[in-house]
């Protein structure tokens, strides 16, 4: 039950932090250093989590988000060659997550753990993020519709529960068992969607559970959005280190904790 408590915590405080990150890239002084923050954080738990084996680094998935609104928001200011800053950012992407497949295929016991953990957060990829791109959609729906409380409300709660319907009904591992039945291409087919699915999308077919109370809780980050909807926009206390501290310290705490008992 403890442990049930903490899942659903963070399935609250995570769309919160989401929320955070984009208030902060809109009210910051300085846009490039804000994400220069997060970029180096990240870098620093991924050195962690190298050595720890951690899944956790919630950090590098709001610097995707935050880069992303930081392109987005040069159509705003009518860069010219905006497209292009587009294109080329999806190019790399791929060409990243190709490049980091093929090490990874390639690299040894001792080697595996850098290019799992560290070197994508050192080439600032968008894939085998902490949450997928599941977290990276739910800051574009709160980026877009920050001004609308009612279509950021409506878009928000439509994409809770789809990704708590996809989590807690078998359909994803179905169609996929149906697609490697099939043939020789249909198992490599269905392979690689398992993968889209987990490392990078954030969906986990194989862990889906139709229990929604101990098992697909996704539902519970519904319970984030009064907390945005009550936001007035104003600055509240300051606490800027507050999270680049207590983010890190708290992992390494779970860790040092599950480690010792």
């Amino acid at each position: 039950m403890f442990l049930w408590h903490f899942h659903w915590l963070g399935r609250i405080s995570a769309p919160l932090f989401i929320f955070c990150a984009v208030q902060g890239m809109k009210h910051t002084h300085s846009k490039t250093r804000y994400l220069l923050r997060l970029y180096i954080f990240g870098i620093l738990i991924a050195i962690f989590q190298a050595y720890s084996q951690s899944e956790l680094n919630f950090i590098r998935t709001l610097f995707s988000i935050c880069l992303l609104i930081y392109i987005f928001e040069l159509r705003k200011r009518n860069i010219k060659n905006y497209k292009w800053i587009i294109c080329a950012y999806i190019i790399y992407q791929i060409l990243v997550c190709i490049i980091n497949a093929i090490i990874i295929f390639q690299s040894n016991s001792y080697s595996e753990e850098f290019f799992i953990y560290l070197l994508p957060a050192l080439m600032g990829s968008i894939f085998a993020l902490d949450g997928g791109l599941v977290y990276v959609t739910a800051g574009l729906i709160i980026y877009f519709f920050q001004d609308s409380k009612i279509i950021l409300s409506v878009s928000y709660s439509l994409g809770v529960s789809i990704y708590t319907f996809l989590m807690a009904y078998p359909i994803i591992p179905v169609v996929l068992g149906k697609i490697g039945t099939l043939n020789f291409l249909g198992e490599i087919i269905s392979d690689f969607l398992l993968y889209l699915l987990e490392v990078i999308i954030g969906i986990q077919p194989m862990q889906m559970n139709p229990n929604l109370l101990h098992g697909s809780y996704q539902w519970m980050m519904i319970f984030a959005l009064p907390f945005m909807l009550l936001y007035n926009g104003k600055k509240g206390h300051s606490m800027k280190w507050f999270f680049y501290i207590f983010y890190p310290v708290h992992i390494i705490l779970f860790w040092f904790i599950s480690h010792c008992y």
